[in-house]
């Protein structure tokens, strides 16, 4: 209910604005969560108690950064290892390893999911506070997850492992027969987060940098011709299709946060004084806490690609797309916004920062992570912007 009340058209929940109705809902969950935790011990935790902390933590996070978002993570990271969820797949890992029965295949991809929405979580709650990841990525064994269809009528499909070794497991996924855009943003989700690590790095190779890049493009050549965004309109979004075509945006958008952090890192190395094909190690780190930057033309290609992407989105279904997705409509450091202003002419980037802005403000209207990445947003406009958009 802490989620799902804000689409609600219950009469009692009609004088409270949507981004505020699960509140109530959330803290007595965050009660009998607290009281689980005191009564039981993680090491027999159930299923059930875990999805249960998981939706608790999605509602924080989607909240924005806060201190109980983080600690429900880490409880959901413990509770999903205390399961063995890490390694649900293990034994396929063999070639020889012999298929699995529908049923066991079905039920299994019911685990799969829950331990994908933890590595979420804890790949949202890293990234935001600059921390270090808590899930060892070198020792995953879980397949990733096939289209709902194929779930729900216990339709075994081939899938791919994701882990420590991105180019394996897009191979790996591009030559399976799973084409759920959640498994391939999964997949985006990583690179974006090897990136991020990347920019933390105060010693980054500038091969490393241009191998990251080159993965980077490789995977989005590769993506499934029905994942396109420049095919068609806003109009090929149906009832039916909106989960799908939810996450097909945001692996868009995921793939240039992650082109983001290759460039800048690849710039400072450049900066450095190092060639681009240099193997040697260069020296900086990005800083977190930046003023606008006025006309970056590094950022522009990857505004042009995040707001093709948006201009699919109706404004009925990107409300409904994971929360966390309007910290890309920025980017990192902001980069979006800094590239409006290489805009072949200033009307042109004024249009472009007012479509990030009104897309971010109506996704605020639902979620509270949107009123934070509008006042983000705001914060980072040159003030002399910022004082002509408050008067109009």
């Amino acid at each position: 209910m802490a989620l799902s009340s804000r689409f609600s058209r219950l009469p009692e929940l009609s004088h409270i604005s949507p981004s505020q109705r699960g509140r109530d809902f959330a803290r007595q969950s965050g009660k009998i969560i607290s009281q689980l935790l005191m009564d039981s011990e993680l090491d027999k935790a159930s299923l059930t108690f875990l999805l249960g902390c998981c939706l608790s933590a999605v509602y924080w996070l989607a909240c924005g950064p806060n201190g109980k978002a983080w600690f429900l993570v880490g409880i959901c990271v413990r509770m999903a290892y205390s399961l063995s969820l890490h390694s649900l797949d293990d034994d396929l890992r063999d070639p020889e390893a012999r298929s699995l029965s529908s049923a066991e295949w079905t039920r299994r991809e019911g685990l799969r999911r829950a331990w994908w929405l933890v590595v979420e979580c804890d790949n949202f709650a890293s990234v935001v506070r600059c921390r270090p990841l808590s899930i060892d990525r070198s020792r995953m064994d879980v397949l990733l997850p096939c289209k709902d269809e194929c779930w729900f009528s216990e339709t075994p499909c081939t899938s791919a492992f994701l882990d420590d070794n991105i180019q394996r497991s897009w191979m790996d996924l591009k030559s399976s027969s799973n084409k759920n855009p959640h498994a391939w943003y999964l997949l985006v989700n990583q690179l974006m987060i090897r990136g991020h690590e990347m920019s933390l790095n105060p010693r980054k190779s500038v091969r490393d940098q241009k191998n990251l890049q080159d993965l980077i493009q490789a995977v989005a050549m590769s993506l499934p011709q029905e994942f396109s965004r420049t095919r068609h309109g806003a109009t090929a979004f149906e009832e039916g299709s909106v989960g799908h075509d939810n996450w097909v945006v945001a692996l868009h958008l995921m793939l240039q946060s992650a082109r983001v952090y290759v460039v800048d890192s690849e710039s400072e190395a450049l900066e450095a004084g190092q060639s681009p094909d240099s193997p040697e190690d260069g020296v900086g780190s990005p800083p977190h806490t930046f003023a606008l930057q006025i006309a970056p033309q590094k950022y522009r290609p990857m505004l042009n690609a995040m707001l093709r992407a948006t201009r699919t989105w109706p404004p009925d279904f990107c409300v409904t797309c994971q929360p966390f997705q309007v910290c890309t409509l920025l980017g990192p450091y902001a980069a979006h916004l800094q590239a409006t202003f290489a805009a072949a002419d200033a009307s042109r980037g004024a249009l472009e920062r007012d479509l990030i802005h009104e897309t971010i403000a109506h996704i605020a209207k639902y979620w509270e992570i949107g009123s934070a990445t509008l006042g983000w947003f705001t914060s980072l406009l040159p003030s002399s912007l910022f004082i002509m958009s408050s008067r109009s």
